[in-house]
Formats: C-alpha cells, sequence, structure tokens
C-alpha cells in the first residue's frame, strides 16, 4: 500500500476535526513539496472539491499523477465531455491519470455516462477510468454487470471493515482493478480521542473510545492503526491520506515507514463496525 495524497482542503473547510480551514497556497505549497519527497506521487481531486483543482492548476503538481472526479450527475448543467474539458483547463494539464464518477449511482444510470468516460480515455485525455464507491451492493452490482473499471475508490478504516471483509475487493484485484482507500482517518475522528462529536455520534462516543483503547493495548499509534489496518490487506494499492499542514503530513509519512517496519501482525477485526451513522459521515449532522 503506497500513499496518495487528497486535496480536499485544498479548496474547501474539510473535515470535523479541521479547525484551521482551507489550506492557504503558501501551505500547499509546502505540502505538496513534502509528497514529492516522500514518494508520494499521485493527488486525489475533485471538482466538487471547491477550487481544489484550480489551486493545483496554479501549483508545481507535472510531478505528481492527477485523479479527480465527475460531479453528481444529478446536479451537473453540463456534458461529462465539457467537465473533463474544464478540470483538464483548472488543472492545467494535457491529461489524467485517472477519472472516476463520484456518485457511484452515476455509473448505472445509463450506458452513455460510462462510455463517455471510455471515450475519454481511448482519446488519450485519462488513462484509467472508475468510479467512487460508498455501498458494498453498488460494487458489487459493477463487478457482476463486468463494468471495465480501471480505479475503484472506497471508504476503509478500522471501525469500516465492509469493503475489506465483503470479498468485493479481492474480486476486482483479480481484474486487475487498482483500488484506493479513502477515510482512513473517518475525518479526523480516529486521530483526535478529544474531538467534539456532533448531536448525532454522542450515542457512538462508547465505538470511538475503544478504537483509542485498542490502540493502547496494542502499544500503537491511532495514525499507526490506521495505516497498518490498509499496509497488511495484500489488494490495496494506495490509501488515500488528507491534510491541512506539513507537518500533518510529515506525521503520516513518519508513521507510514514505521509501520512498515512493525513485523507484528495486528487483527482488528474486533473494531468493525456496523454502525451506519458512524461511518457515513453524510448522517453525523
Amino acid at each position: 500500500m503506497k500513499l496518495a495524497l487528497g486535496t480536499v482542503q485544498f479548496g474547501l473547510s474539510y473535515g470535523i476535526t479541521n479547525m484551521s480551514g482551507q489550506v492557504q497556497t503558501k501551505e500547499a505549497v509546502e505540502i505538496l513539496s513534502h509528497a514529492a519527497h516522500n514518494n508520494i506521487s499521485i493527488l486525489d481531486t475533485a471538482a466538487a472539491y471547491g477550487n481544489s483543482e484550480n489551486v493545483l492548476g496554479d501549483l508545481s503538481t507535472q510531478k505528481f499523477d492527477v485523479i479527480s472526479k465527475i460531479p453528481s450527475l444529478i446536479t451537473l448543467n453540463k456534458s461529462i465531455t465539457q467537465c473533463i474539458s474544464e478540470s483538464l483547463e483548472n488543472l492545467k494539464r494535457q491529461s489524467l491519470y485517472g477519472l472516476m464518477f463520484h456518485d457511484e449511482k452515476d455509473l448505472f444510470s445509463s450506458e452513455i455516462p460510462f462510455i463517455e468516460l471510455l471515450t475519454a480515455k481511448n482519446s488519450g485525455l485519462v488513462k484509467k477510468v472508475g468510479c467512487s464507491f460508498y455501498s458494498i451492493d453498488a460494487l458489487k452490482k459493477a463487478l457482476d454487470m463486468n463494468y471495465d473499471l480501471d480505479l475503484i475508490q472506497v471508504p476503509a478504516n478500522c471501525l469500516d471493515q465492509r469493503f475489506l471483509e465483503s470479498g468485493l475487493l479481492d474480486e476486482a484485484k483479480k481484474r486487475g482493478i487498482e483500488i484506493h482507500c479513502r477515510s482512513l482517518f473517518l475525518q479526523g475522528l480516529l486521530l483526535d480521542n478529544n474531538a467534539k462529536l456532533p448531536t448525532n455520534l454522542i450515542p457512538s462516543k462508547d465505538e470511538l473510545l475503544a478504537f483509542f483503547k485498542f490502540c493502547e493495548l496494542h502499544n500503537i499509534t491511532p495514525l499507526m492503526a490506521t495505516l497498518k489496518l490498509l499496509q497488511q490487506t495484500d489488494v490495496i494499492d494506495y490509501g488515500v491520506v488528507g491534510c491541512v499542514s506539513k507537518q500533518q503530513l510529515s506525521e503520516i509519512t513518519e508513521a507510514y515507514v514505521k509501520v512498515y517496519a512493525l513485523n507484528e501482525y495486528v487483527d482488528f477485526k474486533i473494531l468493525s463496525s456496523t454502525n451506519t451513522v458512524l461511518l457515513n459521515p453524510t448522517l453525523w449532522s
């Protein structure tokens, strides 16, 4: 498992534990510099991430591969082709490493949207096409229907092990699909045991505390635990990590190195949760 840099904070004040707001340009430059010097080669962005694409386009990102996402077709007031052109223009790039549907429903809305992604791939505008999944059922449907996916993104962390346990990632890997995992830190909740919880999450406090207690018992930091889960899962290609400062990214890359030096297997199954509210940030408020 390698690290990819998520850049939603470059364009939005994102994250329940984010107290500093949107990343400023000077800090973004330092974050990208640290990423480049620590073997992070992929940037993950989206048209829906505020002005993240514009920020990246104004900075020196040519040494990175970039993945972007098509906004939900329900709200998209332009063609997919136009959306791709605008993303390329904003990012100041001739092509993208990857392009995904941001909304899994769009993969099944009709054949036409996915064909447009394949057309972009065949014309050289995109190297890999895929979809960002949120539900097990949607990924299963995509695999059952034999969609020609090159790339998928799914949530995975110590509490949210649904996709890891489903067996679907193993099937995707057999088909040569590149697998990226997001929500490693659950918007920072798994890194801060003093985080102020919104009302809807208060009933889930015990599950969060159990995670931190687990880390203490296994003599591992919460940050290392979040990375260790994916590192010891063979099918994962990239873990997408977000940050609001170079210092935060430095802590992540240092923990990443330590995780790979930690030979002991850690069984995280006891932490696996079925708490829908806790695992789905859209239900937090």
